[in-house]
């Protein structure tokens, strides 16, 4: 596989970012209509945000990373709990990979005091993020738990903020990782791809992969909603 993507890889790849987009600007007439169904401009944020991931990894498999190695990863295409989840994990990247870049000691001091505060961030970033596939659903069907309805008209504007929040600090933090990849030559980025093909690297993130909550995971918890 070559190390750049060739015209259709670049060609598929943009046309998931398009459709992520496409995603949001619905969303965005939904919430901004005057009888707004919040709920329902949701459930676009939701999948502009899994289309987005995919890009993400479709940019990383064609830039020459066999991502493919990891049989988990597939689910990246199926699996919405695993997409909500890799979408966490992509912003923690985002924010963390630009900040441990700098070679100045000064700077890297620095930037270790805003990895601290951007990490106690983090906290309050992953329970939004798990509760996410429970909120696809709820926008998208009636459901019953305890005796209590829920309708995607529970959603509020403010409920909609939050979700755009997230989907533009997604957008920005996997633009970082894009940018910094690009940035690097043919050598470096070959380099970068032998260190992440050693063996004992590759068990390490297929340990870290393998932890990622799927939607069978999700669904030992939450029953209250139908699949979809």
């Amino acid at each position: 596989m070559s190390t750049r993507p060739n015209n259709i890889e670049a060609q598929y790849y943009q046309s998931i970012v398009q459709n992520s987009l496409q995603h949001f600007q619905i969303a965005e007439l939904i919430a901004n209509k005057s009888n707004a169904s919040y709920g329902h401009a949701i459930i676009h944020v939701t999948y502009a945000i899994e289309e987005q991931i995919r890009s993400t990894f479709s940019f990383l498999k064609h830039q020459g990373f066999n991502i493919e190695e990891y049989k988990k990863l597939k689910k990246i295409n199926s699996d919405h709990h695993f997409k909500h989840n890799m979408a966490f994990l992509i912003t923690i990247l985002g924010i963390l990979l630009p900040l441990i870049q700098k070679s100045n000691i000064i700077t890297k001091f620095i930037n270790g005091i805003k990895v601290y505060q951007k990490l106690k961030t983090l906290k309050s970033d992953n329970s939004w993020w798990a509760k996410v596939e429970n909120n696809r659903l709820q926008c998208i069907y009636v459901g019953m738990n305890d005796k209590i309805i829920s309708t995607p008209g529970n959603f509020s504007k403010q409920d909609y903020l939050e979700a755009k929040k997230y989907y533009k600090n997604l957008v920005s933090n996997s633009n970082k990782i894009k940018k910094l990849i690009n940035s690097y030559n043919t050598y470096k980025l070959k380099d970068l791809q032998k260190y992440i093909n050693k063996k004992e690297v590759k068990e390490m993130i297929r340990t870290a992969i393998s932890k990622i909550p799927t939607e069978q995971d999700r669904n030992k918890k939450f029953k209250s909603y139908p699949k979809g």
